[in-house]
């Protein structure tokens, strides 16, 4: 009888440093063959020019218990915005010590993530065979968001920025007077749209008045990139 349930690719795609996988054990000794199944796990967004993180662990369960599979090969590709066909990005060589798989990524824009187990055969110190078939995970996306480069001068209440390659496009300038700008609840309404320039260079002059109000600049989502928002919330009140 078969003890072993599945074959579990889990991929995880972060901008957070810190990643939590299953706590694993060596691998088990049933010798027999075993159908992968993959799953995967979470997408992420980040901004433009930075970075974000791919994870991986290939793991079997056995009677409850899930260990890391000790062979073959786990191949990271991406599909980039615009792209027709999926490219590989690098191959991890599994065995000790190697898992759980870690992978930083610089996407330019919107890139989708899948990881391709190619299956393989261990033998165990009894000299039984455990054969580990190919696996495939769904895809998980990394969202980026353009770089507005916002900034804020206080004197003149100027607040502008430059987006690349977003020449004489529109910006959204949005206010709010909730108490917490920070907090998804916050509502935010319409202040004006103001366009860049051919160098997408933006700036309005913001109103002041006895209530806090605050701003921020929004790009909406299109050409590879998730909706973008300034880097930073403005708040202005008559003192």
């Amino acid at each position: 009888m078969k003890a072993l349930r599945r074959v579990v690719l889990m991929v995880v795609a972060l901008v957070a440093s810190s990643l939590s996988l299953v706590t694993v054990a060596s691998s088990p000794a049933h010798a027999d063959t075993y159908t992968g199944k993959v799953e995967v796990d979470a997408t992420v967004a980040m901004k433009q020019g930075g970075t974000a993180t791919v994870a991986a662990a290939v793991t079997v369960g056995v009677d409850g218990v899930d260990y890391y599979v000790p062979v073959g090969t786990a191949t990271l590709q991406q599909l980039p915005y615009g792209a027709r066909s999926w490219s590989t990005v690098t191959t991890a060589t599994l065995g000790a010590g190697v898992q759980p798989l870690r992978w930083t990524v610089r996407p330019a824009k919107n890139t989708q993530y899948r990881v391709l187990y190619s299956g393989g055969s261990y033998t165990n110190s009894d000299n039984s065979v455990d054969t580990f078939t190919p696996a495939t995970s769904r895809t998980v996306q990394v969202g980026v968001a353009r770089n507005l480069n916002d900034k804020f001068k206080k004197r003149t209440r100027n607040f502008s920025g430059k987006i690349a390659s977003y020449g004489r496009k529109p910006v959204l300038i949005q206010k709010s007077t909730c108490a917490n700008p920070k907090v998804a609840s916050c509502k935010w309404k319409k202040f004006r749209t103001v366009k860049t320039n051919a160098k997408g260079a933006w700036s309005t002059k913001l109103t002041i008045s006895g209530r806090k109000t605050h701003f921020r600049a929004v790009v909406k989502a299109g050409s590879g990139y998730i909706t973008s928002y300034s880097n930073y919330v403005i708040s202005t009140w008559r003192y």
